[in-house]
């Protein structure tokens, strides 16, 4: 089993890594206690400052903003946001890395790339601050979720890409988690499933991908899991059918959601009370555009190693809520992510179908363990779907359940080619099974 940094040597002493935790969560709780006038006081400001650095020493963002004739100067509260032009994720990916980085960044960081789940990789700064803000953030959410009685049995398995985001958490999370319980989730699914039953957790964290795997894998021995108290998934858009079958399989477990980005770090977190996510209003600013549901546009006020300041290459849908939240956070609240809009479907009328009618039609078939729908073209499209036969019956009628429910959910009539497998396989070198895929161009 390979497991994470088996080097000791390499780890730095855990003294100063817990000292830099503690100095983060020490920032986190205290913001925790601010009104929301104070909120909305540190987030101008921080933009504010962000925005002067980015310009003076950020040779990518000084060039953008001279050329949109963009002066820091024209923001002076919250509501001058709009007057900061967007970043969009092409941006990223054309700059040269030399230029997203200046020389007074706040000191170390490491350079990332992102997964390339959505299309191309692209490359970034991300300050070792900022890291440790992130993962203090999580540990924060952490002890909400076991009510302030932390779990000592845990287990995580993450994407060991040395220039992942997951990769530079996990070696921060060395301050508080040994390395055996650090797994690559590139390990074979009985592999992942061994290492489950040797360890008997309490908690895991992961994607949803992953632990779908897992639980499809035990399922189908009619193996259940009651060690798990807690489910923690992250990263990816999580179907209503995983969710189902994690039910099922961690019969025990509480499931929890955060919204998390190489870009951005820690977006929101899932209301335990109302649904939704609270946007982490202390470390990102969020805003939707276009029409409802729209694009998140985010503004990430903890990195100034490659500021990501209004960036719209998320491509995630949402709406906010806008009713009083139950738990009685002060935080704005954004509803379930709709999935996202490089992966809308395009109708045969030149419009769109948002991803998540089709998800929310597809986890409604129950015979589904789990599937992955692709459009090849107007009124062409796959579904790769992996059978749960003792819910489904036969083949033939999952397949015109399924059939069906694609079929409702666009509200055209479409040759769909329907194909049964044991395992839905990740794009090449990634982990993450994106639900619906477009492979029509269309602008981010």
């Amino acid at each position: 089993m390979t497991r994470f940094f088996p080097d000791k040597e390499s780890v730095r002493l855990l003294d100063a890594r817990q000292s830099q935790l503690l100095a983060a969560l020490g920032r986190v709780v205290e913001r925790r206690r601010w009104s929301r006038a104070q909120l909305e006081a540190f987030q101008t400001a921080t933009l504010r400052s962000l925005l002067v650095h980015a310009f003076e020493n950020v040779p990518f963002y000084r060039a953008k903003y001279l050329a949109a004739d963009f002066h820091p100067d024209n923001v002076r509260d919250l509501g001058d946001l709009e007057n900061i032009p967007l970043l969009t994720k092409d941006e990223l990916r054309a700059a040269g890395v030399e230029t997203l980085c200046g020389a007074r960044d706040g000191g170390a960081n490491r350079l990332l790339s992102t997964s390339g789940s959505t299309g191309v990789p692209l490359r970034m700064f991300r300050s070792e601050q900022s890291l440790w803000q992130f993962t203090a953030a999580n540990v924060a959410l952490y002890f909400d979720w076991c009510e302030r009685r932390p779990i000592e049995n845990v287990l995580y398995f993450l994407d060991p890409s040395p220039d992942g985001i997951d990769f530079a958490m996990a070696d921060l999370l060395r301050s508080t988690v040994m390395s055996d319980r650090i797994v690559s989730v590139f390990e074979p699914v009985d592999a992942l499933a061994e290492t489950l039953a040797e360890f008997s957790p309490e908690f895991i964290s992961s994607y949803p991908s992953t632990l779908r795997n897992i639980a499809v894998h035990l399922d189908r021995r009619a193996r259940r899991c009651e060690c798990v108290k807690l489910l923690h998934v992250t990263s990816e858009t999580m179907a209503q059918s995983t969710r189902r079958l994690l039910a099922r399989v961690f019969p025990r477990a509480r499931l929890v959601e955060t919204y998390t980005t190489t870009e951005a770090g820690l977006v929101g977190h899932e209301c335990p009370r109302d649904g939704g996510f609270h946007v982490a209003e202390d470390g990102v600013l969020v805003e939707i555009a276009g029409k409802t549901p729209g694009r998140i546009v985010v503004t990430d006020l903890t990195n100034v190693s490659t500021p990501i300041i209004r960036y719209d290459g998320l491509g995630d849908l949402c709406r906010w809520e806008n009713r009083p939240c139950a738990c009685g956070s002060p935080l704005r609240r954004i509803a379930h992510l709709e999935g996202r809009f490089v992966d809308s479907i395009t109708l045969r009328d030149g419009g769109t179908q948002s991803p998540y009618a089709l998800t929310n039609a597809l986890d409604a078939v129950a015979g589904l363990y789990g599937y992955q729908f692709i459009q090849h073209g107007i009124g062409r499209f796959e579904l790769i779907a992996v059978m749960n036969r003792a819910a489904a019956g036969s083949e033939q009628t999952l397949r015109e359940q399924s059939a069906l429910a694609v079929t409702q959910a666009l509200g055209e009539a479409c040759e769909l080619d329907i194909r049964f497998v044991e395992r839905i396989a990740p794009p090449p070198g990634g982990h993450k099974v994106p639900l619906v895929v477009s492979k029509m161009r269309r602008a981010t």
